[in-house]
């Protein structure tokens, strides 16, 4: 089974003082293309802290109300199915998203590959990230142009901390993107929890 844990408090110390770093070359390039490679790569490192048990979560791995009652359908399936009992949501890798029932994954019985243009083999749940990459991205090229050290690592430090993955619904994963929240949720005008509630995502 895939190991699922968090950062200890070095772990995290040592993840702050990284992406710091990250805010120091990105300040310091005078090549456009050093600075988008730079971008690609925090953009890449956000995305794989928690991914698939190879990097430890910051924040516990979370479900909306609606993927655990849809994960409840499923198992349902599963048991007529006779197929092995379901993990709980939190000990789920993204990987799983998109794997059959019979292979412990959380996709449609039966199910052997993926055609995005049939909606009935689309994922059932998506793996999200409260704050995008995006969000992220832009904060850390905010906070390069900042003199002030201690500000400057106050403010990536919380940000890291704020770093969370939730698994949601196929339907609220293609709200979120309806409604331009796929990439783009501003702190100022709430971040993500705000974008959930406008979008009636309800998290535990």
């Amino acid at each position: 089974m895939v190991e699922m844990r968090c950062m200890d408090s070095k772990e995290l110390e040592d993840t702050i003082s990284m992406f710091v770093q990250f805010c120091d070359l990105l300040k310091n390039s005078s090549s456009e293309l050093v600075t988008k490679q730079l971008e690609r790569m925090l953009s890449h490192t956000w995305n794989e802290i928690g991914c698939n048990g190879t990097h430890p979560f910051i924040n516990p791995l979370k479900a909306s109300v609606a993927a655990e009652r849809r994960l409840k359908d499923l198992r349902e399936i599963a048991e007529i199915e006779n197929i092995e009992k379901l993990r709980p949501l939190f000990q789920i890798p993204r990987e799983d998203q998109v794997k059959s029932l019979e292979k412990n994954g959380l996709g449609d019985p039966k199910r052997t590959h993926k055609k995005e243009e049939d909606d009935k083999d689309k994922p059932n749940f998506h793996w999200e990230h409260a704050v995008t990459r995006g969000t992220f991205v832009k904060k850390i090229k905010e906070m390069s142009s900042c003199n002030d050290y201690d500000h400057k690592r106050e403010v990536i430090s919380n940000l890291v901390k704020s770093h969370q993955i939730i698994w949601i619904t196929r339907e609220e994963n293609e709200r979120l993107t309806s409604k331009g929240y796929e990439t783009n949720r501003k702190e100022e005008k709430g971040g993500w929890k705000k974008a959930y509630e406008d979008c009636d995502i309800f998290v535990d």
